[in-house]
């Protein structure tokens, strides 16, 4: 009973430990060091530097962060799990290398102290204030003294604190590594001297479809020799598979359409009949609010028909965004467009019971000060509103619009009478509240309007027929070839997947769900090799309505190894890469010598002048992305023409004509600090995965998800 009344006493923590499950926002840094589960391989997910990650304390991490996450986003949760036991095992190993620590005091003050960690100040926020919420901060520290915390909070702060150490290590680190950097002083003056230094330059380009492709070919011993010298490019880090798939859509029928429709005649009837139009409405797919809305600004199907818009008018079925819509009129009458209003707001947790209860006597004891005339609104509001963005203006919130304001608040101020109070709660806490204007641009009633929905979708008998045809379809196929003849004899689409890897839980568009997964672990199990069918029907299921919308076939179609790619697996990606360095070899032997006016009229392409291209720019107007004629540009000597040269775009013959230098000298010591803060921004994020690139990493996680 202490701690149930704990608990009660202390809501805040049930809206901490829903968020954990609902965001999983502490992922990307939590940091566990526990070494209690090293007993063999079988629970072993993976491995660091030799040091092994565990799946029971993966599992278990998982469960604690992501327990009211959405299951579209199970994959994604654990593949951002992995990424991080992997960065905080390869960050264990190095401090421990590096004898760094973080104190108990250290971590005190971290957590409650005057150097809060930012993931205390970004979590601990009070969402009106927009500062830390001390008074919070202190409520934790004592349930932690006072061994007070539930079990699972405790679980939620231990992971925490593990978090924390785990972001002061890697600032300690960054930080060591980034007191390194240093700008040499040349080095200043020369980046500044070529960055600020701009060039004028003639320019012949041949594109190169200036040569027709049946005028080359590329062999494979073309694409096997390019793979050869760019093998930085064209390195697989681990096995991938390339899988060819049928998508079978599942679409309601003509049949299942007219069956709809007789079920949304007869729901048109009861949401006429009934007399709590919000509880209908949202037991039926609708929607219901209070706003009323101007006739222009009704749905066209609502004023399309010739029946008055009566108070109880019923329109409808008619179809709208897959759905059979029908409206109901719940009221129409004269509504203000805009109200100028102020308020007075006591904050309070959703949940708090006991808060609401005082904040409500705090407003009510304002409103009656205000309604004896004793108090002016604008100081009770600077003395007593919690809303740091109206509390300094006397509370005032200026003009605004139906439905800018949350449900409660609205009502008031639209359906209320100007001059007047009106105490309100809402999930922010209870407000005060002031009707300083009500603005009707018009004298045109405005209507309340509610909405049921009939979902147009298949029968199950539909899903049925069809999962029978995609399962005929499989079991009479062989071979990848007879199913792909079979598919198109039926007017289905035989597509290609990019290459997998193992671990991906994406599929095509199809999402990254259970059945994607299952899809690319198939396609990755032992046994399977290329030119095998999948063995059963994939079925993707609508999320909103809950129905087999997909069935998907696979086929596994090539498997490219680690390693350097072979020419069947980089053809795609180097083929025209490939033809263009042989069309542009084909101009260049054409252009007998570098000559501006022989390359303009030899190939029927003008002779053109860049001006005042700047070094720092990568990209260059009517040029693209040329380093080799910039290079001619900025060193060549002046008048001199250089050429035929084959870049990106096109072969060029170049003649630089003028190089401007910087206008102004460089500041030597600014530039130098630009220089080096840049390099230092990106150690954080590219500190790990460069050492990660250097040591061993032994990755299991395909054997348990």
């Amino acid at each position: 009973m202490a701690l149930i009344g704990t608990i009660r006493k202390n809501t805040w923590i049930l809206v901490v430990l829903i968020a954990v499950g609902m965001g999983g926002f502490i992922l990307q840094s939590v940091v566990s060091g526990s070494k209690q589960y090293a007993s063999g391989d079988n629970f072993t997910i993976g491995k660091v530097n030799g040091e092994k990650i565990d799946y029971r304390e993966f599992e278990q991490t998982e469960r604690i962060l992501y327990q009211n996450s959405n299951s579209d986003n199970v994959y994604a949760n654990k593949s951002n799990l992995w990424n991080y036991f992997k960065n905080k095992t390869l960050t264990e190993t190095l401090v421990e290398d590096l004898g760094i620590g973080v104190s108990t005091e250290e971590l005190l003050d971290l957590e409650f102290g005057q150097d809060l960690s930012p993931i205390i100040t970004a979590r601990f926020k009070n969402q009106q204030t927009g500062q830390v919420d001390r008074s919070q901060l202190d409520q934790i520290k004592k349930l932690i003294d006072d061994d007070q915390l539930p079990k699972d909070y405790k679980q939620f702060w231990a992971i925490q604190e593990k978090e924390i150490i785990y972001d002061r290590l890697k600032t300690k680190i960054n930080n060591l590594v980034a007191k390194a950097i240093y700008t040499p002083k040349w080095y200043a003056e020369d980046n500044y001297n070529l960055d600020e230094s701009t060039a004028d330059f003639n320019y012949v380009k041949v594109p190169f479809d200036k040569i027709s492709d049946d005028e080359v070919e590329v062999t494979d011993n073309d694409i096997q020799n390019y793979i050869n010298k760019h093998k930085n490019l064209y390195t697989n880090d681990e096995e991938k598979k390339v899988l060819k798939y049928i998508v079978i859509d599942v679409k309601p029928t003509d049949k299942d359409v007219k069956s709809l429709k007789n079920s949304a005649n007869e729901l048109a009837k009861d949401f006429k009949a009934t007399e709590n139009d919000s509880l209908f409405a949202i037991t039926h797919d609708g929607v219901y609010t209070n706003v009323y809305y101007k006739y222009e600004d009704l749905p066209e199907q609502v004023k399309a028909d010739s029946i008055p818009l009566n108070i109880g008018t019923v329109i409808g079925p008619y179809e709208e965004n897959e759905n059979l819509t029908i409206a109901k009129v719940l009221d129409k009458k004269l509504v203000p467009d805009s109200v100028k209003a102020k308020h007075i707001l006591r904050s309070v947790q959703q949940g708090d019971a006991e808060g609401y209860a005082k904040a409500k006597a705090t407003i009510d004891s304002l409103k009656t000060l205000l309604e004896t005339g004793k108090e002016s609104f604008d100081s009770l509001a600077i003395k007593f509103s919690q809303d740091p963005g109206s509390s300094s203006k006397g509370g005032d919130l200026g003009t605004f619009a139906q439905g800018r304001m949350v449900g409660p608040f609205n009502d008031a101020c639209f359906s209320g009478e100007k001059g007047k109070y009106y105490v309100v709660n809402t999930r922010f806490g209870v407000h005060l509240i002031k009707i300083e204007d009500q603005i009707f641009n018009d004298n045109n009633p405005k209507y309340k309007v509610a909405y049921v929905t009939v979902a147009i979708v298949p029968s199950q008998e539909t899903q049925d027929s069809i999962y029978e045809l995609a399962s005929e379809l499989l079991t009479t196929s062989s071979s990848i070839e007879a199913l792909e003849d079979t598919a198109k004899t039926l007017n289905f689409e035989v597509k290609q997947s990019i290459p997998l890897k193992e671990n991906d839980f994406t599929f095509m568009g199809l999402g990254g769900g259970q059945t994607s997964r299952s899809i690319i672990k198939w396609a990755f199990e032992d046994g399977t090799n290329e030119g095998d069918l999948a063995p059963e029907v994939y079925t993707y299921t609508n999320k909103k309505h809950y129905y087999n919308e997909k069935y998907v076939l696979v086929m596994l179609e090539a498997v490219y190894p680690a390693g350097l790619r072979n020419v069947d697996d980089a053809r795609k990606d180097v083929e025209l890469l490939v033809k263009n360095k042989l069309k542009g070899k084909k101009i260049a032997e054409m252009i007998k010598t570098p000559d501006l006016a022989e390359a303009s009229s030899k190939f029927n392409v003008k002779i053109d002048t860049a001006n005042q291209v700047a070094f720092k720019n990568k990209f260059v107007n009517k040029l693209g992305n040329e380093p080799k004629v910039i290079s001619y540009a900025f060193n060549g000597e002046k008048d001199k023409t250089y050429g035929p040269s084959i870049g990106n775009s096109g072969v060029f013959v170049v003649k630089p004509l003028f190089v401007q230098p910087p206008a102004v000298k460089a500041n030597v010591i600014n530039v130098q600090k630009t220089l080096t803060d840049k390099v230092r921004n990106e150690i954080s994020y590219r500190l790990l995965t460069s050492i990660a690139k250097n040591v061993k990493i032994e990755d299991r996680r395909s054997k348990f998800f």
